[in-house]
């Protein structure tokens, strides 16, 4: 099998693993404040307006995002709400995985960086588990 098949297939493990994660939980207070903000973002997006009516202080990028996955998921807050909420973070953690493989792909061993990536149990509980958006903001 070459070795570009392979990291593609390393990287959608990864991301079928934390999909297979996202719709079980994350930490209570984090979902209740999140849920908070999301309910409290107006339609059209005013992100000047959260910030003035409640206690956000994530930067515009993360709410527009929640804001995203909000108006997807409608007013529920079951499994849906948080697959949407937690898939932008789960998308970057796989364009992290395949800029790894763009840099490593011509070094012998190149695949195991990229299985670092896709299976690093910090990053798949920061953005399967948690739903954080650390990973959003390192791919750029």
């Amino acid at each position: 099998m070459p070795r570009s098949r392979s990291a593609f297939f390393l990287i959608l493990s990864g991301l079928l693993l934390r999909l297979a994660i996202a719709p079980l939980g994350g930490h209570p207070g984090d979902l209740a404040t999140l849920a908070r903000w999301a309910d409290a973002l107006p339609t059209p997006l005013s992100l000047s307006g959260i910030y003035l009516t409640t206690d956000a202080n994530y930067p515009p990028l993360t709410l527009a995002l929640l804001a995203g996955s909000r108006a997807l998921a409608g007013s529920t807050h079951g499994p849906l709400w948080l697959m949407l909420l937690k898939s932008p973070a789960i998308l970057a953690d796989g364009g992290i995985g395949w800029l790894v493989w763009r840099l490593v792909r011509r070094k012998s061993g190149g695949l195991w960086p990229v299985a670092c990536i896709a299976f690093n149990p910090a990053l798949i509980y920061l953005s399967a588990w948690w739903g954080q958006y650390e990973s959003v903001y390192a791919l750029p």
